[in-house]
């Protein structure tokens, strides 16, 4: 007999669930269904077999686009008299939602924690972490002043900011050097967000002990880094920072070690060890598949087939929603059944006598699309009888595929890895925040964050005049409000009631509410034009007209440039600041959470995420509005607005 004919083997069926070939001894068939959504988030299944000593011996992958085509089912037969137990593991992932093969081995979710950022200088002292030499060490700078530096060398002012702090030793007199090595936000390319001061002191809490400062390494070249080199001699000292502008986090890399010992490269990094891949070997040929399905768009289920002589039977299994992106854990036998983000043991046999193919597929059924509680609000009218276009949508929940796999291989842009997010109801502005309805907040009272930006006295953004109406001859009442920092529009959405909306959310009202499939544009999946969106008035741009904003409600765009659920205006005009951390996509503070929790929130973040692209972007770039773009929180650009929302239910 062969050593195929030894193991047991996999009987493809098709798709529509023809008949499996009748096995010689036994035969175990596998119903696969799945109450996630066909083909959205689920589109191919992937059948592993595992022998009970845990050898890998076999592998296919079937793809399938209806959901009238579940549920599945193949066969595992035997021509052994021998009872097998055979471990099967099933994954179900959507389009394109695999990655090239690791040999992936279980990992749970990571673990994120914020920076720490010290409200007081003697929190910062005591909380100032040990620096050895030639290494680096990231620290978060907060957005209020802690201490200052004295007037020293090339120090000229004393200046107000948000600092960190970090201990150093020296064991040997000599000549030293301490370097802010790199800021986010930038502080090289001429963008001063990210300017330092760097300072030294014998007593982190005593200003008076400063031995050395220095501001700028080259102003004039745009390079606002620190660099301070200094004789010392052995002991104790703090190394701390100051900056220009005391309301800007700012995440600082620092390093130091003697002058002579500095190198311009980053410390190198011990590279992790090759791990030996379990490869897929048949007949002493090597099958192991190019790529496997990614974990954190995946459903991932194991059970168990036991194939006795002269039985036939069916062995049910669902590849429940909830579990999507929790990976099975194929060392220790345990998989998500039912619970996000929870594993249990492989479940008892639960496979019934003969074939039974089952009934109707349960695929749509794990997450409904509830409608919101609340009432979404109607348009208003201000004080002065101006339209404030402020009315709501209500965005229905649902599950979605976070991020875009066409925008991959950089470090911070990239749209992957993508995860499965689920959302419940939430109201969302129709349009984009118009200068009348600010006018009018102003007039209720609203008064903005203490950042120093403002569209009051912005001279080429939207808003002119004050609270009592514009400038003469100026009516830009139902353009968007641009030019406001993350800060401010933050702090307007709240005094409405609501909150810019998360990542998440933008994204899935985009590009996913209300519809049978991800769509590549918030109209769907027809190509833009000048008269879709907003786009493309740049100098050399495909579309004419200035490089400005336009009124939200304008025409062609308002009926060119909106969802299924009737919001106006999220691929072109204004780019529109969110909730969210600028970080990657592979950062842990996007990976902690899974499901309902997934996104990235530090409450001092030194970048926040823009979302669109807006009135000057090009035709590509609407093909990439899955992606991010991370801005300073302060920044208040001619082009850059916002809309809120509101929870959808008490």
């Amino acid at each position: 007999m062969s050593p195929v004919a030894q193991r047991a083997i996999v009987l493809a069926c098709a798709a529509a669930l023809t008949a499996c070939a009748t096995p010689n001894f036994g035969e175990v068939l596998v119903r696969v269904d799945t109450d996630a959504p066909v083909p959205s988030l689920v589109q191919d299944l992937r059948v592993d077999l595992y022998d009970e000593r845990g050898t890998w011996f076999d592998s296919r992958t079937f793809t399938t686009l209806r959901s009238d085509e579940w549920p599945l089912s193949f066969a595992i037969s035997t021509d052994t008299v021998e009872p097998k137990r055979i471990l099967v593991r099933l994954r179900g992932f959507p389009e394109q939602g695999t990655r090239d093969y690791r040999g992936e081995r279980y990992a749970p979710r990571p673990s994120f924690t914020p920076p720490v950022v010290a409200d007081s200088l003697e929190a910062l002292c005591a909380g100032a972490p040990l620096l050895p030499p030639g290494q680096e060490r990231t620290l978060r700078r907060g957005g209020h002043a802690l201490t200052l530096q004295r007037a020293q060398a090339d120090c000229l002012f004393t200046e107000e900011a948000g600092a960190v702090a970090a201990n150093v030793h020296v064991d040997a007199p000599g000549t030293y050097r301490f370097e802010v090595v790199r800021a986010v936000p930038d502080a090289v390319s001429g963008a001063p967000l990210g300017d330092t001061v760097l300072f030294l002191r014998r007593r982190c809490v005593d200003r008076d002990s400063q031995v050395g400062c220095n501001d700028n390494i080259d102003k004039a070249n745009g390079i606002y880094l620190s660099r301070l080199i200094i004789d010392l001699e052995p002991g104790d000292y703090t190394i701390l920072t100051g900056g220009a502008l005391a309301f800007v986090p700012a995440d600082l890399t620092l390093r130091w070690t003697l002058a002579s010992a500095w190198s311009e490269e980053s410390p190198a990094t011990v590279p992790a060890a090759t791990p030996v891949l379990p490869r897929l070997v048949v007949d002493g040929v090597d099958r192991t598949p190019a790529d496997e399905p990614d974990p954190l768009v995946t459903i991932d289920r194991l059970v168990e087939a036991t194939v006795r002589y002269g039985e036939v039977r069916t062995l049910p299994v669902l590849l429940a929603g909830e579990c999507a992106g929790t990976m099975a854990d194929l060392l220790h036998r345990q998989s998500c059944i039912d619970t996000s983000t929870q594993l249990a043991a492989l479940p008892p046999d639960t496979s019934s006598q003969g074939i039974d193919r089952g009934g109707l597929s349960r695929a749509g059924s794990f997450i409904a699309s509830p409608p919101c509680a609340i009432a979404p609000r109607a348009g208003g009218v201000g004080s002065d009888g101006q339209t404030l276009l402020d009315d709501e949508v209500c965005i229905p929940g649902g599950a979605f595929v976070f991020g875009d796999t066409r925008v991959s291989g950089f470090e911070r842009m990239s749209g992957t890895p993508r995860q499965v997010v689920v959302l419940e109801p939430f109201l969302l502005d129709r349009y984009e925040v118009t200068v009348a309805r600010y006018r009018q907040a102003l007039r209720d009272g609203f008064v903005g964050a203490d950042d120093g930006f403002s569209p009051l006295s912005a001279p080429d953004c939207s808003f002119t005049g004050d609270a009592s109406g514009p400038k003469a001859g100026i009516a830009r009442e139902h353009h968007p409000l641009d030019c406001m920092s993350w800060y401010n529009a933050r702090a307007l959405c709240r005094f409405w009631g609501g909150d810019l909306p998360t990542a998440v959310q933008w994204e899935y009202a985009a590009l996913a509410s209300s519809r049978d499939h991800k769509t590549l544009f918030p109209w769907g999946d027809e190509a833009p034009t000048c008269d879709r969106a907003l786009h493309g008035r740049r100098p050399g741009g495909e579309c004419p007209g200035t490089y400005a904003v336009e009124p939200v409600d304008a025409a062609p765009w308002v009926t060119g440039d909106v969802t299924a659920d009737g919001v106006v205006g999220l691929a072109g005009n204004a780019i529109e600041w969110v909730q969210d951390s600028y970080r990657a996509y592979t950062d842990a503070c996007w990976q902690t959470r899974t499901l309902r929790g997934v996104g990235c929130f530090e409450d001092e973040a030194p970048e926040r995420i823009l979302r669109g692209y807006g009135v000057g972007s090009s035709s590509a770039s609407l093909n990439f509005l899955g992606t991010n773009a991370g801005f300073a929180p302060i920044a208040a650009a001619p082009t850059s607005g916002f809309r809120c929302m509101r929870r959808g239910a008490p």
